[in-house]
């Protein structure tokens, strides 16, 4: 516990449990933190934590903090535990090198980007996010995301072998969709907005529901 400082921690690697308290949080370049039991990480100031290079967290992981701003988080681990995230703060970043991502709720007043082996979002969940949100799978695998969601900013899908993608958006002011030139399936449904269908090649099927539905490009 740091109590008028921010904290810049170094490797780590704990059997146990890791509890992180400063102003602020951050880690050295190249170093990991290896921990087998729970981690839980929260700052006491206006301030953000940043914990982007390639950790080992191998169960539930928590970030608090009544004035959180931003979250960047990496986790390498194949095994990774419940992300508890607040409910709500600035900009997240989330990269899962080694498992798939699932989005519980999120309200942030700026940016969401989200990479992992695949990317889901549990039931009745819904994403609210201000800013842009782009989602990204390094797998052979899909991004689903079919809950009321509220993008209001440009939604990018990414992923060299991205193959389906659901998505749901609630919002009554949608910005942009961004998707690869081809995919499998494509579902997209707008709740309170006309959809805009850009040019696309899918080799399965094509669901598209919206106020009203118009295109910008070949399908």
């Amino acid at each position: 516990t740091y109590d008028n400082a921010s904290l810049t921690l170094d490797s780590l690697t704990l059997s146990g449990n890791l509890q992180a308290t400063a102003a602020g949080i951050s880690q050295s370049v190249a170093s990991i933190l290896d921990v087998t039991g729970t981690s839980t990480f929260t700052v006491t100031g206006t301030n953000s934590i940043t914990l982007g290079e390639a950790n080992q967290l191998d169960n539930s992981v928590t970030f608090a903090g009544a004035n959180l701003q931003d979250v960047v988080f990496r986790n390498a681990s194949a095994t990774p535990g419940a992300l508890v995230l607040p409910s709500a703060f600035g900009s997240l970043k989330l990269t899962y090198d080694n498992a798939s991502l699932t989005l519980g709720n999120l309200t942030l007043s700026g940016n969401l980007q989200a990479t992992g082996h695949g990317i889901v979002q549990s039931a009745a969940s819904v994403l609210d996010v201000t800013g842009t949100s782009t989602f990204t799978v390094t797998g052979i695998n899909s991004i689903t995301l079919g809950e009321a969601n509220q993008l209001d900013g440009a939604v990018t899908f990414a992923g060299t072998n991205l193959q389906n993608v659901t998505l749901r958006n609630a919002s009554a002011t949608p910005g942009a969709v961004n998707f690869l030139a081809s995919l499998t399936n494509l579902t997209l449904q707008y709740d309170t907005a006309a959809l805009s269908l850009g040019g696309v090649t899918l080799g399965g099927n094509l669901n598209a529901m919206g106020v009203g539905i118009t295109q910008t490009g070949p399908l």
